[in-house]
């Protein structure tokens, strides 16, 4: 069904929603005029060409949209979907930031109150349930390492692989490294956030269970994700492992120390993927109260002059935990559910008097 949500009418420009979203126009204001400003973009209808997806972060419920024309002229759109904090939605942001790429992104809430990426309209864009999710066209990348070299590779701006096959050898194996150490446990199975982080899985645990039920169509990537998050938290509770990965880590860091005793950055002498993702993993275990620089002097070095370039204030880098950074998104998501709320009650009430 093709539909114009601000005239109610058919058209051949603006969009038909997926098969497994609404059947009709969605009667939010602000839904309305997202349409609205994309079709005006478009300029007039041309021929099919190509497929843009999107989706109204703010509209909970809202659908992803098929705009099945766009003028040959119009540049393409590249929208990065995070969460602010997340560690790998970092590494997303700083190489696209690094590499000079105009992208949108759209926070979809990876944790309480909200878990958006276990949403029906999120698990079609990334069974996964992850973040970060970067689509650039009609390409969804839903892992934050093939992104990496999906950027470096796919835009225009200066190379962040050596040339060099030695050098480009180099900064794959650092890179390996990095996420070899897996940062959630890391994080969760801290002595600070465990507790905590068992809570937070046995709620993620719960919505992921219920919207199974409610969505057959999705049901085996919902099952995955259980099966993930119940690993995930028998290796958070488990005390020795975070041990391990704690040495494992102030080995690695040791290694690296060593290594940048000869190197300006991680491949050789000029910025590189590498870089990109260690100066987000060194800004994590600051993060978690660890002490990373300290008695490795080559690594804080090269830390300043990687903290010191623009992309780390551009591309949020978190240092420590910042609530109050997340206020505002929080807030105005929150504040769209209450007046969806207060319509959906206000509805059932004309509803129902009208049926008394």
């Amino acid at each position: 069904m093709v539909w114009c949500p601000h005239t109610s009418r058919t058209t051949p420009l603006l969009a038909k929603v997926c098969s497994h979203g609404a059947s009709g126009p969605l009667p939010h204001k602000k839904y309305k005029h997202c349409l609205r400003r994309q079709a005006a973009k478009l300029g007039p209808a041309q021929p099919l060409s190509q497929l843009i997806w999107l989706q109204h972060h703010e509209i909970p419920g809202a659908h992803r949209v098929l705009l099945t024309r766009v003028a040959p002229t119009q540049k393409p759109q590249t929208t990065l979907y995070h969460a602010p904090p997340s560690f790998y939605s970092q590494v997303a942001r700083l190489v696209l930031v690094e590499k000079g790429v105009a992208f949108e992104p759209r926070v979809a809430v990876a944790g309480p109150p909200l878990f958006e990426t276990y949403k029906p309209w999120y698990m079609h864009l990334n069974p996964g349930g992850t973040v970060p999710t970067l689509v650039c066209d009609d390409t969804v990348i839903a892992d934050s390492r093939e992104i990496l070299h999906e950027v470096d590779r796919r835009f225009e701006g200066r190379a962040l692989t050596p040339a060099n096959p030695q050098q480009a050898e180099v900064m794959h194996r650092w890179i390996e490294h990095a996420y070899n150490l897996p940062e959630r446990v890391l994080a969760y199975g801290s002595p600070r956030l465990r507790k905590l982080g068992a809570k937070v899985n046995a709620a993620r645990r719960r919505v992921l269970t219920r919207q199974q039920r409610r969505n057959p169509d999705l049901a085996e990537a919902y099952a995955a994700k259980i099966a993930d998050i119940e690993r995930f938290m028998a290796e958070a509770s488990n005390a020795s492992l975070a041990v391990s990965l704690q040495a494992r880590l102030g080995q690695t860091l040791d290694r690296l120390d060593r290594h940048l005793s000869e190197h300006t950055f991680i491949a050789g002498d000029t910025y590189s993927l590498a870089d990109v993702v260690w100066t987000v993993t060194v800004a994590r275990a600051i993060m978690r109260g660890e002490q990373p620089l300290t008695s490795r002097k080559n690594l804080a070095t090269w830390y300043q002059h990687v903290r010191a370039r623009p992309s780390f204030a551009t591309a949020d880098i978190y240092e420590q935990l910042t609530p109050w950074k997340l206020v505002p998104i929080m807030a105005k998501k929150l504040r769209v559910h209450f007046v969806l709320l207060v319509a959906t009650l206000s509805a059932i009430v004309v509803l129902a008097m009208r049926c008394g």
